[in-house]
């Protein structure tokens, strides 16, 4: 399935782009994974783990402590490196799991 820039449509079509352009566009968007390289279960998981990375990142700060800092700060910033959906759900469920057993 790939996605073209040109099948967007916009309500009142006053936003339009050049042929080359639309060219230029559509070539980084095949050459950069288009649609095949996400899905929303990873969408999902990348907003699902960071927020709880964030809320841990935070909570840390105020409690001066290193630990949920350190594993706020890995949770927020695994999801950008990991692409494949079942990966992503077993390393956060694996940190999250470290961030409540291991806890001061």
């Amino acid at each position: 399935m790939t996605f073209f820039l040109s099948q967007v449509a916009f309500a009142d079509d006053s936003f339009t782009l050049s042929p080359e352009t639309m060219t230029v566009l559509n070539q980084y968007v095949e050459a950069y994974g288009g649609s095949s390289s996400w899905s929303w279960a990873n969408v999902i998981g990348n907003v699902l783990f960071s927020g709880i990375g964030f809320v841990a990142f935070w909570y840390g700060r105020k409690m001066k402590s290193l630990r949920s800092v350190i594993l706020g700060l890995v949770l927020m910033i695994f999801p950008y490196f990991v692409s494949q959906t079942l990966t992503l759900y077993v390393i956060g469920a694996i940190l999250c799991a470290v961030l409540y057993f291991w806890r001061e």
